[in-house]
């Protein structure tokens, strides 16, 4: 065997902490408890590990060599070291070698780290590739970058490939194609619950009005997060009347009931709270609901927080509450909240809030706060927040090294902030 040398077996170890770090990332741009100061911390750090990969050279790139590449994780670090290193043929060579489904989401977010200028003729290559999987990472990465694809994804809707047809139907909400309107329709008859919840999606972002309704029929036959995002989705925008019928209807289905936590929570009305309340009577919906009130009307969750935890929490990340404090609270606070207004952290919700979101809130709430800013017409393409967070931050007006504005200051929209 090749005796390793000192500067090879460092490379390796940068390598393999950038995976682990990338790991830990993926579950954090979807966290109900860390925000952009946390993600572009960890991206800091990511940042780091890579470097000190690309630094090496490349003498010091390998798949094949990196003990660890059958980790789908290790699709990232590859594929953006190759691309850092600005070797074409080395990222084509990292998409062929992870060619598993467990890592399409690794190549796309590595995809998204690089700069867009260093790989647009290579993605627009891709988009005319014979192998539909080098379609559907091409449009993939015009979605990370905010560029559209423009005909790939007429084409894409056309495609047999679930994959290509899948970045396609997303692709139409992310950048508004209206026109595509009937095809979506046509694309959804017939096709499977996760296809339907897709075009249903898509719908919602381009304004339908049957969107809504279509994504919560579709979100109330699904199981998992797919579902919990579909309806939290679908009663975004709607009448708060029609999103309490909705509610109602379900409220007696057991499997249907952290479904009616999480939509009561998109709602960000008092007149759907009641169900934040039922929610506390069970295990597995109390955390969650307890961060219904908090991201809604503004409780300090960590300060009604049980000094027993669940032994095995539905929602880990989360504090466990103190049902009969989170109650008293409630009880106290709801007259100050009017039935027919949306909140945010215990404020009118406005378009300004929804931009302070995008800064200081949790990535569950910048997520619905980007798509609340483009259906409402303030952003024509809804902000990324799954970009790298040093380039999250430019964009939002803020430079990499700015301190905590008056919001974080005062505790910030998460779960954790009181906002009275």
């Amino acid at each position: 065997m090749r005796r390793v040398t000192v500067g090879e077996d460092l490379v390796l170890e940068h390598v393999d902490r950038a995976a682990d770090l990338w790991q830990a990332r993926a579950a954090l741009v979807r966290s109900r408890v860390h925000g952009l100061q946390d993600l572009a911390e960890l991206d800091g750090r990511i940042r780091a590990h890579l470097h000190g990969a690309v630094v090496a050279g490349p003498a010091g790139w390998s798949v094949e060599r990196w003990p660890t590449s059958s980790r789908p994780q290790m699709a990232f670090v590859a594929l953006v070291v190759a691309g850092l290193l600005g070797r074409r043929d080395w990222i084509e060579d990292v998409v062929s070698h992870y060619d598993s489904p467990e890592a399409e989401s690794a190549l796309i977010s590595g995809l998204g780290w690089l700069p867009w200028k260093g790989i647009h003729r290579m993605v627009d290559d891709w988009l005319g590739y014979h192998g539909p999987r080098w379609r559907a990472l091409g449009i993939a990465a015009a979605i990370a970058h905010r560029r559209d694809p423009r005909s790939a994804i007429d084409r894409g809707l056309m495609d047999d490939d679930p994959r290509v047809l899948r970045q396609a139907i997303r692709a139409c909400g992310v950048f508004g194609r209206r026109a595509l309107h009937l095809t979506l329709l046509a694309v959804a008859n017939g096709a499977s619950d996760d296809v339907r919840r897709r075009v249903a999606t898509a719908l919602v972002a381009l304004g339908d009005r049957q969107g809504p309704i279509f994504l919560w029929e579709t979100a109330r036959r699904l199981e998992g997060d797919a579902a919990l995002e579909a309806a939290e989705l679908a009663v975004r925008q709607i009448s708060i009347a029609k999103a309490r019928q909705w509610l109602d209807e379900v409220s007696g289905c057991p499997r249907l009931r952290r479904l009616a936590v999480v939509a009561a929570t998109a709602t960000r009305s008092q007149d759907c709270a009641h169900h934040l309340v039922a929610g506390l009577d069970h295990p597995e919906t109390a955390a969650l609901a307890t961060y219904g009130f908090a991201t809604v009307f503004g409780l300090n969750s960590y300060a009604v927080e049980s000094a027993v935890p669940e032994a095995r929490s539905a929602d880990p990340e989360l504090p466990q509450p103190d049902v009969s404090a989170v109650r008293q609270w409630w009880a106290e606070s709801e007259p100050r909240f009017d039935s027919q207004t949306r909140w945010q952290g215990g404020h009118r919700f406005s378009l300004a809030v929804a931009n302070e979101v995008l800064i200081y809130g949790v990535q569950h709430e910048r997520r619905l706060a980007a798509v609340d800013l483009q259906l409402d017409g303030e952003s024509s393409l809804p902000f990324e927040v799954d970009a790298p967070g040093w380039r999250q931050r430019p964009g939002l007006g803020l430079a990499p090294s700015n301190p905590p504005g008056p919001s974080a200051q005062r505790g910030g929209r998460g779960p954790n902030s009181s906002m009275h």
